[in-house]
């Protein structure tokens, strides 16, 4: 099993109650999976497919993912 694969499947705990913002609408959830399905299904997105493609390190998907809340 490679790192990204393990990347894919961790879900960081959530603690004191914190949701997780959709990246491109007002929705929140509280688990991450839950998140990537909404963008998954709701906005086309889909992360795992869009890390692969780009080939996307650890650095590049957290560059990714601030450069999307910026925009």
């Amino acid at each position: 099993m490679d790192s990204d694969d393990d990347d894919d499947n961790w879900e960081e705990p959530m603690g004191d109650g914190q949701d997780v913002m959709c990246l491109f609408c007002d929705s929140s959830f509280q688990t991450t999976c839950a998140l990537w399905e909404h963008c998954k299904v709701t906005h086309q997105f889909d992360i795992t497919h869009v890390k692969q493609k780009f080939r996307l390190d650890f650095y590049g998907y957290i560059r990714m993912i601030n450069f999307i809340r910026a925009e």
